[in-house]
């Protein structure tokens, strides 16, 4: 049987890799590409080469994203964590977020 149908590919901030700082963005960008993000914007470059690629399965996720389920997040949105209710918001990217994938 194959799985690969239920698995996401990504790139994981360092923060959120090694458990210094929970999960709080998920951005599904304009040309399929998963980015799973502390959320906070004080990464530099040395943050960035500890960026992790990483292969999510929906039953390894569920502790980070119950109840949202990260193969529903269409592309060109972003769900972020509110900590204050600890549910998922998931909106439309801006034009300007959806600039930025193809300056890098």
């Amino acid at each position: 049987m194959n799985d690969h149908k239920h698995e996401v590919h990504g790139i994981m901030c360092g923060h959120v890799h090694t458990n210094e700082r929970p999960l709080r963005l998920i951005e599904h960008g304009p040309e399929g590409q998963w980015d799973f993000m502390c959320g906070e914007h004080d990464h530099d470059t040395q943050e960035a080469i500890d960026a992790a690629v990483v292969v999510c399965k929906s039953c390894a996720m569920t502790g980070y994203l119950l109840p949202l389920k990260v193969q529903e997040l269409p592309a060109n949105h972003i769900a972020e964590l509110d900590a204050q209710t600890e549910s998922w918001n998931v909106r439309e990217m801006t034009a300007e977020e959806i600039a930025e994938y193809y300056e890098d």
